[in-house]
Formats: structure tokens, sequence, C-alpha cells
């Protein structure tokens, strides 16, 4: 589940998303977003993260699109942090894999 909740101030929009950035719900802050972008392109400025619990990698390529588009974040989680401030050096985002089963010793 993803919330977003928007405040406005003065020429200026942020955006706080509460929940998890994955799945459909990266499809639904796409479509928010792209509709905000139709009615005003300069008015979304910050997209608080501090409430996101888990960013899959669609919701990563969306951030990276967002920022590319002069959106900045805000982020407090130590994983969330990490993601925000790698988006500009990576044009994929760092996979985290992990082969085999714990305690699996070779080939």
């Amino acid at each position: 589940m993803l919330r977003i909740i928007s405040s406005r101030d003065t020429g200026s929009q942020d955006w706080m998303l509460c929940g998890q950035l994955a799945g459909a719900w990266v499809t639904e802050l796409h479509e928010q977003w792209m509709r905000q972008r139709r009615e005003s392109p300069d008015l979304l400025r910050l997209l608080d993260l501090s409430d996101v619990t888990f960013i899959d990698e669609a919701g990563a390529r969306l951030l990276r699109e967002m920022r590319s588009q002069g959106v900045r974040f805000v982020a407090k989680g130590v994983e969330t942090r990490h993601l925000v401030e790698n988006l500009e050096k990576r044009e994929k985002p760092e996979l985290r894999r992990f082969f085999g089963q714990p305690g699996d010793r070779g080939c």
C-alpha cells in the first residue's frame, strides 16, 4: 500500500509518501505525477520518502526519472538514503541478488 500526501505552498507542491513504492503503487505514483505535470509542470519540487518502507527496481527507475525532471528528495532510512544518493551516480539501480542457499559452499 502507498499513500500520497500532498501539501501546497506558494508556487510549489510537496508530496510525502507512506508505505511501499513497489509493484502497482509505482504505476499509481507515476500516474499522479504525470497528472500533476500536465496541470502545473513546475509545481512539484519535493518528494518526502521518510515513511517509505520498501522501493523496488521500478520504483527506483521512477525516482530517477523524477530527479531528472528537477524533483528533490528527503530520505531518512539508511537504505532509502543510500538509494537516493546513488540515483545520480548510476543509470541502472544496484541489484542485490543472492545465489544459492545460506550455507552452500560452492559449485
